[in-house]
Parts: structure tokens; C-alpha cells; sequence
């Protein structure tokens, strides 16, 4: 008789802006069919990855010279099936370095100064707009687009071409001498919408304005340029159990799986795999993603033997 067992990949995705941003979490509905067998057990093999918490939460997240910084991540796996399962979990790491530092971008329009600083502004008159998102002067990292929705007016920012967003600062005025700005040009810091983002590749503000009249509009931003994805993570980035996790979860080195071993999951069961990944003084700049990728195989029939011969568990 042939051991059943259902695959579950791409559970869930944590985005990371190693060196500065926030998190983002995506999740991802099961795609798992199991081999069709006319000799299988009745009952079913069914699991999902219901769902992710970090901490702590959304924020920068800098590595130091002399130590590291910790976060810890949680993952919740629900037994959805009929029968009793093992499960195991995979951790499948990318990095999306950074090729091009820090650049200053401005909306494209009018120079607020002649000479000097090059911080830009541009009009909204009420039709759809859409003016280019200029890095460093000359590079065309994307598009600020302004429009009003059924939400009303809306300031969105795009990128293209590996261009991503570090952090972005609007004003958005009636009067030009209303945006905030000093002898040498206008003051980003000072501007009423700003925020810090996870390296993001778009982001919508909903400035309160006077849609109806002459707008007039400073979106300035930081940018990075990112180089191509590598299949493998940073060698700066750690992860092991957390504290206070259990002895549930059993890391197995030669696979990269981690297997939990301390009990069959009975159906409608939920465990959890807390994680904490720390990243040291040398992690280079860039979005650290992680997926979870899990497995179950029924319980009876020494399936765990023989469908998962390495495991660590010791289980007859």
C-alpha cells in the first residue's frame, strides 16, 4: 500500500528591507493534488498555511556593527485533512541585492530654484495626470500619476526598470508658497506625506485637498536600483527555533527540512513554527524574501519512513 502525501509550496512570503523599511506579507492559496492510487487508505491528506506574524512588527530593521538584529517570525499550519499527518517545513530564501545606492527623485515639472537644489513641482488641474519620476536628475525610474477615484484624489507612485522605493515625501497645495521650503529650495522632511517603505516597487497617497482647483504638487522620493535575484540567502542571515518554541520542530541539516516530531497533527489541529532570523554587521543591502514550503503524509503504514527516509524523528 502506498503512503498518501500532499505538498503544499509557497505558503506564505515575507518581503524584508534588510538594512531599512517595513514587511510585507502575501499569502498564497494551496496547490497540492495527491497521486492518484487505487490502493489508498480512505480519508483524507489535506493541510493549509494559515497565516504569519512578525515581531516585532513593521519597522527599520538595521544590522549593527558589533551584533546582531533579531526578528521572530511565526507561522500557523492547520491540518484541514481527515486523518491524522506529519508535517514538515521549508524555508526557500531569495536576496534581490541592491546594485545602484541611494538616489534623490523628484515628480518631473517646474524647478522650484533656478540654480542649485533641483527639487520639482508640477500642476494638477483635475484631468488624469501622470508625469516621470526622475532619479539622480537624468534616469527615469518610473511615474507619480494623480487622478481622483470613487476614493477620491489619489498620488501614486510607480517604478520601473528594477527601481525600487525607499521613502517618499508629497506635498500637495492651493498655493506654491505654501509648500514648505527655505533659501536653498523646498524641505522634503517638512512636506505633510511621508513614509518609509520596504524597497516597494508602488505606493498610493489620499491627500485631503481641494480637488476642484489648482493643485500644486512636490512628490519627492529615495530610490534604489536593485541587481537580479539569487536563489540562495544572504550567508548573513540566521535562522534557528526560537525561544520558548518547543521541542516540537526538529531542524535536519543534510535536507534544509525543518520536521515536526512530537506528535502526529490530528485533523483540525493547528501547530505553529516559530522562527527567528538575526542578520549580522555584514548583510548587504537589499529584500530578503522567504517562502514557507510544507508537507504532510499520513500517519499509518510507516509512510514517514518511507516517504521522508532522512527524517529525524526516529518514529517506527
Amino acid at each position: 500500500m502506498k503512503p498518501r502525501i500532499i505538498v503544499s509550496l509557497l505558503g506564505i512570503t515575507l518581503a524584508i528591507a534588510l538594512v531599512a523599511g517595513g514587511f510585507t506579507l502575501a499569502w498564497f492559496t494551496d496547490e497540492a493534488v495527491p497521486p492518484a492510487s487505487p490502493t489508498m487508505t480512505t480519508g483524507t491528506v489535506d493541510f493549509e498555511i494559515t497565516g504569519a506574524e512578525f515581531n516585532p512588527g513593521p519597522g527599520v530593521w538595521m544590522p549593527g556593527k558589533c551584533e546582531k538584529f533579531c526578528k521572530e517570525f511565526s507561522w500557523t499550519m492547520t491540518n484541514t485533512g481527515s486523518k491524522r499527518a506529519f508535517f514538515r517545513a521549508r524555508l526557500i530564501e531569495k536576496i534581490e541585492t541592491i546594485k545602484v545606492g541611494c538616489e534623490t527623485a523628484w515628480g518631473e515639472g517646474t524647478r522650484f530654484k533656478k540654480k542649485g537644489n533641483w527639487g520639482m513641482y508640477f500642476i494638477y488641474d483635475g484631468s488624469p495626470q501622470s508625469v516621470k519620476l526622475m532619479a539622480g536628475q537624468h534616469q527615469h525610474a518610473g511615474w507619480v500619476r494623480v487622478g481622483v477615484d470613487d476614493k477620491g484624489l489619489f498620488v501614486k507612485y510607480e517604478t520601473i526598470n528594477g527601481w525600487r522605493i525607499k521613502e517618499t515625501h508629497l506635498e500637495v497645495k492651493n498655493k506654491l508658497g505654501d509648500i514648505p521650503q527655505n533659501p536653498g529650495g523646498p524641505v522634503p522632511g517638512r512636506f505633510t506625506y511621508k513614509n518609509n517603505h520596504a524597497f516597494v516597487t508602488e505606493y498610493t497617497y489620499r491627500p485631503v485637498a481641494n480637488a476642484s482647483g489648482t493643485l500644486y504638487i512636490a512628490a519627492h522620493a529615495v530610490v534604489v536600483k536593485t541587481a537580479s535575484i539569487t536563489e540562495t540567502a544572504a550567508e548573513n542571515v540566521e535562522w534557528k527555533l526560537t525561544d520558548g518554541a518547543g521541542t516540537g520542530w526538529i531542524y535536519n541539516p543534510a535536507d534544509k527540512w525543518w520536521y515536526y516530531c512530537r506528535q502526529p497533527v490530528m485533523p483540525g489541529e493547528e501547530i505553529t513554527l516559530d522562527l527567528t532570523a538575526c542578520l549580522d554587521s555584514d548583510v548587504p543591502m537589499g529584500v530578503y524574501t522567504v517562502e514557507l514550503a510544507g508537507e504532510a503524509v499520513q500517519v499509518t503504514h510507516s509512510a514517514i519512513n518511507q516517504v521522508w527516509p532522512n527524517n529525524p524523528c526516529g518514529l517506527p
